[in-house]
């Protein structure tokens, strides 16, 4: 009878931590979901900016109509781009898709969302146009499953004002200084050398790159150079710097550039030998007609023995000799 009494006084307490633990896990999962800025270019077409947040909440009530808040990639792009189309509170903002740009369709391949928009979409002027893509490529990047958004007006692929197909585009291709804000934006093609399978020699390639026009170019190159391949060209190109490098300065005086990277520049990226992680830096900043030398250091410290073969105390000039004759 005592056991049965104690059994029956510990009952009340089983169901207390049950409760607790209901409410527990529903509130991590609250915690837990996920909220897509939607972007939306200004009216003076002079930047990019969020001028929204959705969440899955939000998605599950306005759009899905089942109430099951169920996350699908598929479903994701149907409510981006619906939100892109709603006209920001902020008057001074536009929705990135309008009239003008009418989206007729899409398909996704991989993580590669394509975009179709009506051939109407080629009378927006260049400035509108390059921050159009900007707002709905981030927006649709963030979505799980999504990676690169390409452009297609009727049922060709987009072309650049530089007469290049813009292809497969990545949020990050979109290049600014400010986090959620592209401002009076510039675009231009780089020479860039990196690295073939061997890690031992360079390789030029030419990449469109639209910026924030605060980012000198200079700065620009040494970004790209860390993000390494893309769009296809991991097919034959590798990386030959920590893609976790993060770049603290990049000054240019007198035809000589300042370099200043963190300390993850110091990681070996693979086979790539040390002349070419330093040579690609080099070779492609001596591309730009300011720059003769470059100087590399880490966190502001250029007495340092790079991968213990190269002392960064000198001043590096171009190098010919570890280009690929291929």
């Amino acid at each position: 009878m005592i056991k049965l009494r104690a059994f029956l006084k510990f009952i009340p307490s089983v169901f207390l931590l049950l409760s607790l633990f209901v409410l527990v896990s529903c509130g991590s999962k609250e915690e837990a979901k996920e909220g897509y800025d939607i972007y939306a270019v200004s009216k003076d077409e002079t930047k990019v900016s969020v001028v929204d947040t959705v969440t899955i909440t939000d998605v599950s009530e306005n759009e899905a109509g089942d109430g099951t808040g169920k996350e699908s990639t598929e479903y994701g792009v149907k409510v981006i781009a619906s939100e892109l189309k709603r006209q920001p509170e902020d008057v001074s903002m536009s929705a990135a898709i309008s009239d003008k740009v009418k989206l007729t369709g899409y398909k996704i391949k991989a993580d590669v969302l394509r975009l179709y928009f009506a051939p109407s979409y080629s009378e927006l002027s260049k400035g509108r146009e390059v921050l159009t893509r900007a707002a709905i490529v981030r927006s649709f990047c963030q979505l799980d499953g999504i990676s690169q958004v390409e452009f297609y007006v009727g049922d060709m692929p987009l072309i650049g004002f530089n007469g290049v197909v813009t292809g497969a585009m990545s949020a990050d291709q979109f290049i600014d200084n400010a986090g959620n804000e592209i401002n009076a934006y510039e675009q231009t093609t780089i020479s860039l050398y990196l690295t073939d399978e061997t890690g031992s020699t360079l390789r030029e390639i030419h990449r469109d790159c639209v910026y924030n026009s605060n980012i000198s170019i200079d700065k620009l190159v040494v970004e790209e150079i860390i993000r390494g391949p893309e769009n296809g060209e991991e097919k034959y190109l590798y990386p030959v710097v920590s893609p976790m490098t993060k770049v603290i300065s990049v000054t240019t005086v007198d035809g000589t550039c300042y370099v200043n990277l963190d300390s993850g520049f110091l990681e070996k990226q693979g086979n790539v030998t040390p002349e070419v992680a330093i040579y690609s830096i080099v070779n492609s900043l001596v591309e730009q007609p300011n720059i003769n030398k470059v100087q590399i250091s880490v966190d502001g410290n250029s007495d340092i023995m790079f991968m213990e073969t190269i002392p960064l105390t000198q001043v590096f000039e171009r190098n010919l000799e570890i280009m690929s004759t291929q």
